[in-house]
């Protein structure tokens, strides 16, 4: 007796009854049981939501999260789709090209000078910012939900900044 999908069931004489499972090459549709446990899938589509108990682990070149934080296969994270920040009050500066709400560098221009976030945070991200080019001293980076100003500094001096939002 065929059962379905090529499945069958065969009864001897006995009362024996043999059953012969589907092959894999003989599954038709897209979805899986919900009772399926293991399985040597290559590829599963996209998937709505992920739940992890164990370590995962990524053998590509590339892991995407979120569809913004990427992990390359060298350990280096970069950020894509992140918003590009803006100069505000620093006349004769210049953001380096790339420069975004998370990451980005700065040559000043004069003595106060502001970045401002391409979006605006929801509380102020907690932001390290660096002295990289120019005289050694003392400087002031106030971080609120808009903006980095940065103030003591003097025109030339190169600044950077990675901020994270909490």
């Amino acid at each position: 007796m065929t059962v379905g999908n090529g499945a069958s069931l065969a009864a001897s004489g006995t009362g024996t009854i043999t059953a012969t499972a589907v092959p894999a090459s003989g599954l038709t549709g897209t979805t899986l049981a919900s009772g399926v446990t293991s399985s040597s899938l290559t590829s599963v589509g996209t998937l709505a939501g992920l739940s992890a108990t164990g370590t995962l682990s990524h053998t590509g070149t590339t892991a995407l999260l979120g569809n913004a934080v990427n992990i390359n296969s060298a350990g280096h994270v970069y950020i894509t789709n992140a918003p590009a920040a803006t100069l505000g009050t620093c006349t004769g500066g210049s953001l380096q090209a790339g420069s975004t709400d998370v990451a980005g560098h700065v040559t000043l221009g004069a003595t106060t000078c502001q970045i401002n976030f391409g979006t605006t945070y929801t509380n102020a991200p907690f932001c390290t910012v660096t002295q990289t080019a120019g005289t050694a001293g003392t400087f002031l980076a106030a971080v609120t939900t808009v903006r980095i100003t940065l103030s003591s500094v003097a025109s030339g001096e190169q600044y950077s900044w990675i901020c994270i939002g909490q």
